[in-house]
């Protein structure tokens, strides 16, 4: 089976833009930033070209500039992209900015979002993406979010974090559904 996920991801790598944001607090250490993007990274050429690879730095941070510049020169392929934001903009912020970056002048079709906390494996995209490819063609169309989700969020998480995951996934989902049924595009339910 991940024989043909790994099919399906090559055949749209083309299509695909992978974004980071990138924010750590001052007393992370340098080199446990370093550590986290890199294990974050590790793989990503198996997935999208160099040029479609964004990494948005959230506001100034000398500490996480640093890691970059070590990081540079550890991965392949210098076209990847480092985009530095005066001011924090917020995750949001920096993810929107991304994904501007990634989409414009391209022929990317799909942005995945990566945390650079290395709380995710790259082994989870291929079935996102081929979930992704799926409703694409059943609907037509690539205007399509495919939302990743852990079947357990107690174990990494904890108790309490897992509880207001819980709660926010349960609001973004009445939002959405509030926004589809406003447009007439959706039952409420």
């Amino acid at each position: 089976m991940s024989g043909a996920w790994v099919y399906n991801t090559a055949r749209i790598s083309d299509s695909l833009a992978m974004v980071i944001p990138v924010w750590f607090s001052s007393d992370v250490p340098r080199g446990s930033i370093l550590q986290l993007l890199c294990d974050s990274l590790m793989g990503w050429e198996a997935f999208v070209r160099p040029e479609n690879l964004v990494l948005v730095v959230d506001g100034e941070q000398p500490h996480v500039e640093w890691a970059l510049e070590r990081l540079r020169g550890m991965l392949r392929g210098d076209a990847w992209r480092i985009e530095m934001l005066k001011t924090n903009l917020g995750k949001g912020g920096a993810v929107a900015h991304g994904i501007e970056c990634a989409l414009a002048g391209s022929d990317v079709q799909c942005v995945v979002i990566r945390d650079a906390d290395n709380d995710h494996l790259l082994a989870d995209l291929p079935p996102m993406v081929t979930v992704w490819q799926g409703v694409c063609e059943a609907l037509r169309t690539c205007d399509v979010v495919v939302v990743g989700a852990r079947h357990n969020l107690t174990a990494p998480l904890g108790w309490l974090r897992a509880q207001w995951e819980t709660f926010l996934n349960h609001l973004i989902m009445q939002v959405v559904s509030y926004c589809r049924h406003r447009q007439g595009d959706a039952p409420c339910w």
